[in-house]
């Protein structure tokens, strides 16, 4: 007897009869789930600004994802891409990369890798975490003068970099 295809409760009843008319029965329940977790959302607890097909956030986003199993339940969140974690509270950070999800249930049925940015609604699946201000230097004259008094005009050299660019100095 094969039963593909079947969800939740699976009832199968086999009765044989002999030629004599003899007869045995067997009956035999079991749950089936063969459906991998739906219903996947996720939110985020930052607002990113999108630029230049990336979403930058300047302090480490955290999601927070949840999915509906009809079967058995829920084993594991999986997060794969620039970094690959797991686990059953469905929280992750995220930090510079692209990223994808997944939920398990426990049979073992998985979902499609999903990109982060279709759950959150974002035109982009490549993040940005910066959370370091820009660098700002600047080169002057000695101070030979009186207490920062100049008698002119004077040149300043002013520098500023950052680790993942610049967007404009003022």
């Amino acid at each position: 007897v094969s039963t593909p295809g079947l969800e939740g409760k699976v009832n199968i009843s086999v009765k044989a009869v002999d030629r004599v008319g003899g007869v045995s029965e067997y009956s035999y329940s079991y749950m089936s789930d063969t459906t991998s977790p739906s219903n996947i959302s996720a939110n985020v607890d930052l607002s990113g600004e999108t630029k230049d097909g990336h979403v930058f956030y300047n302090s480490i986003p955290t999601i927070s994802l949840s999915a509906v199993d009809g079967g058995i339940g829920i084993a594991e969140y999986r997060l794969y891409g620039s970094r690959e974690e797991s686990n059953t509270s469905g929280v992750f950070t995220l930090g510079t990369g692209k990223y994808y999800i997944s939920v398990v249930d426990r049979l073992g049925n998985e979902s499609e890798r999903i990109p982060v940015s279709q759950l959150l609604g974002l035109a982009s699946n490549t993040f940005v975490v910066d959370t370091d201000a820009p660098a700002i230097s600047i080169n002057k004259p000695d101070d030979s003068s009186s207490n920062g008094w100049y008698g002119g005009d004077i040149d300043l050299t002013v520098l500023s970099q950052d680790n993942i660019g610049l967007d404009n100095i003022k």
